[in-house]
């Protein structure tokens, strides 16, 4: 998988429809990354299945895809329930003891970091995402219909939620 990432991020440079076009390509997902985000940036693999961008100004935008066997969850389980889960949208009382505490410990951090009365859930045809923004960071999980074995999570530090959003919304 290692090889895979890099021969895509080797392909950002020529691979973007337009000049201000850049994108961020993990399993089963494709992120059109803004120029304010992408100029003058560096691309870069950060583990196995993920893809990150760092632009100039310090931002970090970052793109993992997240597997049952990733995160050493059960055959059954079901992948689009995973951030209900870990946001805490979802009672984790109906999961086996090991991913209940994985899950409820994951919570605590997001909790830490985020204010999660505020995630947003939005729905489209085939996809549904949740986020949640603090003052610095950003966190979103984007769910597809047509992807059953991966989902995306997407962070940021230091970008505008706005541009984070539209980031988001895009994929």
């Amino acid at each position: 998988m290692r090889i895979l990432l890099l021969i895509v991020l080797g392909m950002l440079a020529g691979g973007s429809e337009s000049p201000s076009d850049s994108y961020l390509n993990t399993p089963g997902f494709n992120i059109r990354i803004p120029h304010d985000v992408a100029s003058g940036g560096h691309f870069f693999a950060a583990g196995d299945l993920s893809v990150a961008v760092k632009s100039p100004s310090g931002g970090v935008l970052m793109a993992m895809s997240v597997s049952r066997l990733l995160e050493n969850l059960d055959s059954d389980f079901i992948l689009a329930d995973y951030p209900r889960y870990a946001l805490g949208l979802k009672q984790t009382d109906n999961l086996k003891d090991a991913d209940r505490l994985r899950f409820d410990q994951s919570r605590s951090v997001y909790e830490a970091t985020y204010d999660l009365s505020h995630v947003r859930q939005q729905s489209s045809p085939g996809k549904e995402s949740y986020s949640v923004c603090n003052e610095t960071e950003c966190l979103a999980f984007i769910v597809k219909d047509d992807v059953a074995e991966h989902i995306l999570m997407l962070s940021s530090t230091n970008i505008r939620q706005e541009s984070f959003s539209r980031i988001a919304g895009d994929i």
